[in-house]
C-alpha cells in the first residue's frame, strides 16, 4: 500500500533525519519501550487486582480506588507510545504500510482500547454498587486486557524484525 504523496514526503524528510541521528533513533525506542514498559506494567498489576477481588481475595473499593488512579498512568503512557510509534513508522513508511503485521497489531491495539473503554464503564458500575455484574465485566475485561497487552507487545516485536 503506498502512502499519499504528501505523507510520503513528510515521512521521507523525517526518514532523512532519523537515519541521519543515531541518538534520536535512540531516543525514540527508549520512550516507545518506556511507555509499554510503565503503561503494561500499570494496566497488567492492575488487571491481577482485579482479578484478586473479583474472587473476594482483596477488598473490592480498595481494588476499584487504586485502578481510578492507574487510569491516568496507562493513558499517559499510551499516549508516549502512539506519538513514538508514529515517528518509528514514519521513518520506514512504506515498509510498514506494506506489513500484514502493521495492520494486525493496529487491530489488536484498538481491541485494547476498546476493552479499557469496556473497563472503564464497569469500573463506574461497580463504584455505584451494582457489583455482581459489574465485577463479572471487570474479570472477564483484566483477562483480556493482559492477553491483549501482551498480544500487542508481541506484534510490534514482530513488526521490527518484519519491517
Amino acid at each position: 500500500m503506498a502512502a499519499p504523496a504528501a505523507l510520503a514526503h513528510v515521512a521521507e524528510a523525517w526518514a532523512e533525519v532519523y537515519d541521519d541521528h543515531r541518538l534520536l533513533q535512540i531516543a525514540v525506542l527508549f520512550f516507545h519501550v518506556a511507555g509499554l514498559v510503565v503503561g503494561a506494567g500499570a494496566a497488567l498489576s492492575a488487571d491481577r487486582a482485579i482479578l484478586a477481588a473479583a474472587r473476594g481475595v482483596t477488598d473490592r473499593a480498595a481494588c476499584l480506588a487504586e485502578l481510578a488512579r492507574t487510569h491516568r498512568v496507562v493513558t499517559r503512557s499510551l499516549a508516549v507510545v502512539v506519538t513514538s510509534g508514529f515517528l518509528m513508522a514514519m521513518a520506514n513508511l512504506e515498509t510498514v504500510l506494506a506489513s500484514r503485521v502493521f495492520y494486525l497489531k493496529g487491530a489488536f491495539f484498538v481491541l485494547l482500547l476498546a476493552n479499557g473503554v469496556v473497563l472503564l464503564r464497569a469500573e463506574r458500575e461497580a463504584g455505584r454498587g451494582t457489583a455482581a455484574q459489574a465485577w463479572q465485566v471487570l474479570r472477564a475485561s483484566a483477562m483480556a486486557s493482559s492477553i491483549l497487552w501482551l498480544a500487542t507487545l508481541l506484534l510490534g516485536v514482530w513488526l521490527t524484525k518484519a519491517a
